[in-house]
């Protein structure tokens, strides 16, 4: 099984955001890395109506020697939509942060994947 490391994403410190004047940066797809757990673990996904259009997994990575697992909450079409959430979800997950989200980690099916290829 081929290993990726955690640098197939491309991580903006925590309130970096659409403040950064990135206009580059300001397409999505992109994701929030809510935390890291201890193993790959399966995740129901939301029933909630206002959550239903998310997908929630996981990653794994590489960082340095060590194995990492990351949970995953996607995916928003511009940074500013994700910082928002970022916002209203960091007394939760302290650690959160945005990201963008590669055009390997974009379900073929979802909206946004349309949006990662013309990125390409």
């Amino acid at each position: 099984m081929p290993r990726h490391t955690m640098s197939v994403m491309k991580s903006v410190a925590p309130g970096a955001g659409a403040l950064s004047g990135d206009a580059e940066g300001e397409v999505g797809p992109f994701v929030l890395n809510l935390c890291s757990v201890p193993g790959p673990i399966a995740i129901p996904q939301p029933r909630s109506p206002d959550l239903t259009r998310f997908k929630f997994f996981c990653s794994r990575g590489w960082e340095g020697q060590r194995e990492e697992c990351w949970l995953h909450m996607g995916y928003f079409p511009t940074r500013a939509d994700a910082e928002k959430w970022l916002e209203l979800l960091r007394r939760v997950y302290p650690q959160a942060f945005v990201s963008e989200a590669q055009v390997t980690f974009v379900p073929e099916n979802h909206a946004t994947h349309d949006m990662a290829r013309r990125r390409e």
